[in-house]
């Protein structure tokens, strides 16, 4: 499920103008209407949609084609759709460029018909590199749209076919996305990793239907352990692929702090942690992946370095107050979560290193960075607990630094663990119609399209 959602989001994010819950501190003006087919018959539940930057106000046409708008005074794009239909711009154009603007006024009256044609449709079967069918999601996205409106279909997992309906005449791009669990890579179609190398897919008239079949490539499979620097799993992050365009390939460590990435596409990548603020994103070495042999990246990941301002003073329990650069001392601190403790030196933020908690005390025993300029510093601890509703600990106390002895006489002190893992961590060798999702909850237009690839949900959890 991870990767068909990333996946949706993969495609939003490529062609998606932000939407967001229109503001009613206007005052209004009323726009009455009919939508009808080109038999001028009206057209019942026609979703008619006045758009501009940042905002959509939707409105439903009744069982006659009827309908009556009240949006805020503005300049308006208008985008009219409905099941079995071509969707269009007002006035009758395919294209955003087309678009006519509509202006409400305040207390203004308009009168905006429209005709819709029939809608046209792409069809195939897709299956994979040994030609058996394959229970995939198809993604569809139109050039020249103005708001990153998508269509999708799913495949019938026994023949492979599927069927987007309701298109406008136009060019297309496919996006193809198979299980989180199998061998296949998600891609553009034709063979594309990218969408600026997708062959485009282009619908010529009203009405009619194109075909596209699409054959997944075998991929290669990468895993692996994410850690902290005292080896403790860390499985609240997720693992991808840097340079896969849109991030589809996604990995959720478990338990042990082992994750598993299939369908990755043949060749050399990096990866990257990342999903979770409490640490530092970390990206590994190139990889190389076959069909043949897993791939394997390990991570360590260190916190990332909040503003000062985000910690609360709450003295040690035990520990010195006064200490040298250089050298090694010992503090015990009651962190607040049951979660390991990781120790920050402020002003200039400096990774001291982490610790497990046991009864709720964790004992740290840090060396002071022997570069530390000499004078006060917050020594702070922190604590991430996932079994606690994400909850962070954050807190500090104030330490007095004097310089590291410069007499030669004394020991070359322990280097500093500064941020970013102690190391680079070494790399080895290793079918449904679909239609546009937008106008059923104007609160939360991201989670809509998230939510319809659940609707549509074929896939299973890894």
């Amino acid at each position: 499920m991870k990767r068909i959602l990333a996946a949706l989001a993969a495609v939003t994010l490529a062609t998606l103008g932000a939407l967001t819950v229109p503001t009613t501190a206007f005052a209004s003006g009323t726009v009455t209407g009919t939508i009808t087919n080109e038999s001028s018959v009206g057209i019942p539940g026609a979703v008619i949609e006045f758009k501009y930057p940042g905002s959509t106000n939707y409105y439903y046409g009744d069982a006659n084609g009827n309908f009556t708008a009240t949006p805020p005074a503005h300049d308006y794009t208008v985008y009219i759709h409905a099941p079995g239909y071509a969707p269009e711009y007002y006035d009758d154009s395919f294209t955003g460029a087309g678009a006519a603007v509509v202006t409400v006024a305040e207390g203004g009256n308009l009168t905006l018909n429209a005709t819709l044609a029939a809608g046209s449709s792409i069809t195939g079967t897709v299956t994979s590199y040994s030609n058996a069918p394959v229970q995939a999601q198809i993604f569809a996205t139109k050039a020249g749209d103005l708001f990153g409106t998508f269509f999708y279909a799913s495949t019938d997992p026994v023949t492979g076919v599927y069927t987007i309906s309701n298109l406008a005449p136009g060019s297309y791009t496919l996006y193809f996305s198979s299980s989180d669990s199998d061998d296949l890579v998600n891609e553009w179609y034709h063979d594309a990793a990218t969408l600026a190398t997708a062959t485009p897919v282009t619908i010529s008239a009203t009405g009619s239907v194109v075909t596209v079949n699409e054959q997944l490539a075998q991929g290669g499979t990468l895993q692996g352990t994410v850690v902290n620097t005292i080896g403790t799993p860390i499985e609240d992050l997720s693992v991808t692929i840097v340079d896969d365009p849109y991030r589809e390939f996604e990995g959720q460590p478990d338990s042990n702090g082992e994750y598993t990435i299939y369908g990755v596409r043949v060749g050399t990548h990096t990866a990257k942690t990342g999903g979770n603020e409490f640490f530092q994103d970390t990206e590994s070495s190139p990889f190389t992946v076959s069909t043949s042999t897993p791939s394997t990246a390990n991570f360590v990941v260190t916190p990332a370095f909040p503003d000062e301002s985000d910690f609360e003073e709450k003295a040690a329990l035990s520990g010195p107050t006064s200490v040298t650069a250089g050298k090694t001392y010992t503090w015990t601190v009651e962190a607040g979560t049951d979660g390991d403790v990781y120790a920050i030196l402020y002003p200039a933020p400096r990774y001291l290193g982490a610790a497990h908690q046991q009864n709720d005390v964790a004992t740290l025993t840090m060396t002071i960075p022997a570069d530390t300029p000499a004078g006060t510093h917050k020594f702070t601890y922190s604590s991430y607990e996932v079994s606690g509703l994400f909850s962070t600990a954050r807190h500090y106390f104030d330490i007095e630094v004097a310089a590291a002895p410069t007499d030669g006489g004394t020991a070359p002190p322990t280097p500093p663990v500064t941020q970013g893992p102690p190391s680079t961590p070494s790399i080895n060798s290793l079918a449904s119609t679909g239609y546009e999702v937008a106008p059923f909850l104007v609160w939360s237009s991201a989670l809509l399209l998230l939510g319809a690839a659940l609707v549509v949900g074929r896939r299973i959890a890894r």
